[in-house]
């Protein structure tokens, strides 16, 4: 059962980190070529889980002062889910050392 739920955690934080890369592309079709590179390396970054350097990507790209509120939202939308990863990224990972401190107490002698 703790493994069902754990992959429906998964799955639901990867649909929507997926639906802000989305998102984000399609805000970003009409763009110029340099600005579409950015958006690019900003969801390969996602992609491959990187995710400071996609931050920084984002936040560098929401610095031009030439794009829509579409766009503007994108962005925020899309940082918005990097943090919520990360986050529950963080949360697991704590999780997970207070258990190996818990089994390595167990494990000394008495």
């Amino acid at each position: 059962m703790a493994v069902l739920m754990v992959g429906l955690v998964g799955c639901s934080r990867k649909s929507g980190i997926d639906k802000a890369t989305t998102k984000l592309q399609k805000s970003f079709q009409s763009a110029d070529t340099a600005t579409q590179s950015a958006v690019t390396k900003a969801i390969v970054a996602i992609q491959s889980e990187t995710y400071p350097e996609a931050t920084a990507a984002l936040e560098k790209l929401a610095k031009q002062t030439t794009l829509t509120q579409d766009q503007q939202q994108a962005i925020k939308d899309t940082l918005g889910q990097i943090a919520k990863v990360v986050a529950e990224e963080a949360k697991k990972a704590g999780k997970e050392a207070q258990k190996a401190v818990g089994d390595m107490q167990k494990a000394l002698p008495k």
